[in-house]
């Protein structure tokens, strides 16, 4: 199992924890309940695990999806949701809301149609 190292804020405070990444986001909350000393809430329901990589763009993690399948990986940033259920979309979600306008080509494309990829300087 392979872990990563992700930014958990809670309470106003950040720490860097190393997780494994193939856990789902239902354990994982369990468990970061049990590390910060908090007896779990059954009457109250979970709450939802939330997650950025740049502190603006947050989307909620399905409580069946890990982290792994999210495609979280290091440097990222995570919190629980303010309320038991929350109510932003998934990234998934977000993305068909909002498709991207990016171009379609990717680099390796560009780099096949010049038939070259290093320039010789001499």
């Amino acid at each position: 199992m392979e872990e990563i190292i992700v930014t958990f804020i809670h309470h106003h405070q950040e720490s860097d924890l190393r997780l494994p990444n193939q856990v789902e986001s239902e354990k994982l909350v369990i468990a970061l309940n049990e590390w910060l000393g908090y007896e779990y809430d059954w009457t109250q329901g979970i709450h939802d695990l939330e997650y950025s990589f740049d502190q603006k763009h947050w989307f909620r993690l399905e409580k069946q999806q890990s982290l792994e399948r999210a495609g979280i990986w290091d440097g990222a940033f995570l919190r629980f949701s303010k309320e038991p259920a929350s109510t932003l979309p998934t990234e998934s979600a977000y993305e068909k809301m909002y498709p991207s306008n990016q171009e379609t080509t990717t680099e390796a494309d560009e780099v096949e149609q010049l038939d070259y990829v290093w320039k010789i300087i001499e």
